[in-house]
């Protein structure tokens, strides 16, 4: 079976400088690797799943091992799983599903480092003196430990 740690340091080293960064390798135990990739700051063509497919596959050795290869981009409803990707959505509406099942929806991704991410969304409560439920501001921060996935929001 392929090593996926072979194939990521592979792969990242073909895409140093290129705008583009790995998301993920996974190899199943049928030898079919998933290699998965997200641009800096823009979205990934197809000429480049290609290029990086005919690449990848020109390191491969098939005589030695078979295997089937699949390279595509992260995809706008997957959640996160890189540092990069949250770099990336800083601005953007997120959707966030923290440990103990709370989910926010709406919330923007105000900025992002190493440790943890801020964001800033509005909910409607009570307010006390008031009849109506009011729309109010909130602006949190969360570990990653805390975050069981952060993904686009998608507005139509």
């Amino acid at each position: 079976m392929t090593d996926s740690k072979l194939i990521s340091k592979l792969v990242e080293e073909h895409l140093a400088g290129s705008g583009l960064f790995l998301v993920g390798v996974r190899v199943s135990a049928g030898n079919d690797i998933d290699v998965t990739v997200e641009a800096e700051t823009r979205d990934v063509s197809l000429d480049d799943c290609t290029e990086l497919n005919n690449w990848l596959e020109s390191q491969l050795d098939r005589s030695v091992e078979d295997h089937s290869l699949t390279v595509g981009s992260a995809g706008l409803t997957q959640p996160f799983k890189v540092f990069k990707q949250f770099k990336k959505a800083e601005g953007s509406r997120v959707e966030l599903l923290i440990a103990g099942g709370r989910k926010i929806k709406g919330a923007i991704l105000d900025k992002a480092d190493e440790d943890r991410i801020w964001v800033s969304y509005s909910s409607l409560e009570t307010v006390e003196g008031r009849k109506r439920k009011e729309s109010v501001r909130h602006s949190e921060a969360f570990s990653y430990s805390e975050l069981l996935s952060v993904k686009k929001e998608l507005d139509f």
